[in-house]
């Protein structure tokens, strides 16, 4: 399990007023810096949303067909995290929270939110992990695999590549996925053909200089400065080498290690393990029932989440859960939202 601390139980002084005039891109970049240290702080970037902002920070959301989706935990000053949640509360109806982790779900429940666990977070505590023993030996095979082929795994900007082949990669990639008309948004940021702050970029060139594959790490921030990744980007050719995307991780992993990083999450496996069996918290059956049919008949009909979480499990990292929250009996209207929000269909 996430050995996170809570970031909740500082009594809180009294809170700046909210701001009145619209939010700059510079300040949320700002308060990103500052206090966007969740896995999925730096989506709250995408384009479309919008944000609740104050002098302590922002919640970032997105609203369709009358129900108001927040992305991921408050990027806020964990001092004024109650403060930020009740002032959002008060100006927004048919509120639901997506991937909030514990803590957070804490502060829901007191709320009179329902709390249900939507998935499993994966991630590597950088300054321990290594990939010794049998259990990772698929790691090794994958680096010496690439080496054995003269494949080289480097960190390049988007400038010094042609991006058409990077483009044409992604596209066929995409081709053969299910969800292949849109790039998938909100829970999932889409890929971006250009050069992003703090966001780093690592391909996979064969001996003939082409690239076969490539893997984009959003930041993850602390006190202005970046403390992690999150492997958020994963394209390939069709002739990619069997567990390439192994050796390309360990070998970001080692990068991030040297300059001192201290952790690489591998994102959410939707709808792995669904339990509900926190008991601080008020789970909503009905809620369960939905999100545990939808991962039994995702391989037909979205994503094959089935396949995420087992390879995600592959690296031998640590997990935790993390959670929806909503305070309507009812909700599968907003699930079926929600996946259009994120352009599941």
């Amino acid at each position: 399990m996430s050995t996170v601390p809570s970031v909740y139980t500082t009594p809180a002084p009294a809170a700046p007023p909210l701001r009145l005039f619209p939010v700059t891109p510079e300040e949320i970049r700002e308060h990103l810096r500052r206090h966007g240290r969740y896995s999925l702080s730096y989506h709250t970037l995408q384009e479309g949303l919008e944000y609740h902002e104050s002098d302590y920070g922002y919640i970032a959301y997105q609203k369709k067909w009358g129900y108001t989706f927040v992305l991921s935990e408050p990027v806020v000053e964990p001092a004024f995290m109650e403060e930020a949640l009740d002032d959002f509360l008060a100006q927004h109806k048919r509120v639901c929270f997506c991937q909030v982790t514990a803590s957070f779900a804490r502060l829901l429940h007191e709320r009179g939110f329902y709390v249900n666990e939507l998935g499993t977070e994966f991630e590597i505590d950088l300054a321990t992990y290594e990939i010794s023993g049998k259990s990772k030996r698929h790691i090794k095979e994958a680096t010496n695999r690439l080496r054995n082929l003269g494949m080289e795994v480097v960190e390049r900007s988007i400038r010094e590549l042609d991006r058409s082949e990077v483009e044409a990669i992604s596209n066929s990639w995409r081709d053969g996925k299910v969800v292949k008309e849109n790039e998938t948004r909100f829970l999932s940021r889409g890929i971006v053909l250009e050069d992003e702050e703090d966001v780093r970029k690592f391909y996979l060139i064969d001996a003939d200089g082409k690239i076969v594959a490539f893997i984009h790490f959003d930041p993850i921030y602390a006190n202005d400065r970046v403390v992690g990744y999150l492997s958020n980007i994963k394209r390939h050719r069709e002739d990619a080498p069997r567990d390439f995307d192994f050796a390309m991780t360990w070998h970001a992993i080692q990068q991030f290690k040297s300059e001192g990083k201290e952790v690489l999450s591998l994102g959410m496996a939707p709808f792995y393990e669904l339990e509900d069996s926190n008991p601080e918290f008020r789970a909503n059956k009905f809620t369960s029932y939905c999100l545990k049919k939808i991962y039994q008949h995702s391989k037909k009909s979205l994503l094959n989440f089935e396949g995420m979480a087992a390879h995600k499990r592959r690296y031998r990292g640590e997990s935790f859960k993390v959670y929806y929250a909503s305070q309507a009996r009812f909700n599968f209207l907003r699930l079926l939202t929600l996946g259009k929000v994120c352009h599941l269909y």
